[in-house]
């Protein structure tokens, strides 16, 4: 397992600015897959995967994108954390059930 060394980096760089690093990741995201994944999941649980809900859903999984990915690297590179399974509960209430 690769550790991160604070080290080895003389100056803070941005990621997006990294030759194109940050595009070419962009590009690479299956945002097809991504939205299977919210969909399915809605109706799953019986939940109508309009337009509105799925927005909602994902607009939920990007308020807590930063924290997972902070878990995922720290738990990918510096091994000293747990990878805990991710868990977003749906409360029924706030998205339009069985329209």
């Amino acid at each position: 397992m690769s550790h991160y060394n604070p080290d080895q980096y003389t100056e803070p760089q941005c990621f997006i600015e990294k030759e194109d690093t940050g595009q070419r990741f962009a590009k690479w995201i299956d945002t097809d897959a991504l939205a299977a994944v919210v969909g399915e999941e809605l109706v799953d649980q019986g939940i109508n995967p309009t337009l509105e809900n799925c927005q909602a859903i994902w607009l939920d999984v990007l308020e807590d994108l930063h924290s997972l990915v902070a878990i995922a690297v720290k738990y990918k590179f510096d091994g000293s954390c747990v990878l805990p399974k991710p868990t977003l509960p749906i409360p029924q209430a706030k998205y339009n059930a069985g329209e």
